[in-house]
Order: structure tokens, then C-alpha cells, then sequence
């Protein structure tokens, strides 16, 4: 886990996913496109999941746990 890993929130899953990756999702948001990404599940991280982006999708991010002091205001 990297500083800049961020943890995706997305109908009850935590996702830990690269802020590359969270840059990419903001920006497909932004172009009102509805897509489906694949990310491992942080309880279960051998089972991928199928995410589906698009506006009105309720997902959220935070700070990667174990550097929520660097991020205390995203919490």
C-alpha cells in the first residue's frame, strides 16, 4: 500500500484502488459516461467485483487506512 492509495466506497464494499485509478473514475463521472470496473474487494481480495460508474452511482472515496492522519480532512 502506497501513500496514495485511496479506499473506494461503493454500496457497502471498501475497495483499496490506486489514486491513478481514482483520477480515471473522477474523470469518467465528469464525462457523464456509465461504465463497469473490475477491483478486488478489501475482505475479499481474491473475488473481483464489477463496479459500476455512472452519474447518480452512490461510491465515495477516503484516505487508505493507516494514513488517515495525512488525509484527516477526507474522513
Amino acid at each position: 500500500m502506497s501513500k496514495q492509495d485511496v479506499t473506494l466506497h461503493y454500496n457497502g464494499t471498501e475497495f483499496l484502488i490506486s489514486i491513478e485509478d481514482k483520477d480515471k473514475i473522477e474523470y469518467q463521472l465528469q464525462q457523464g459516461r456509465q461504465l463497469v470496473w473490475h477491483f478486488y474487494p478489501v475482505n475479499a481480495p481474491n473475488t473481483m467485483v464489477g463496479v459500476h460508474i455512472g452519474p447518480g452511482v452512490p461510491l465515495h472515496f477516503t484516505a487508505a487506512r493507516g494514513y488517515r492522519d495525512d488525509y484527516e480532512d477526507l474522513d
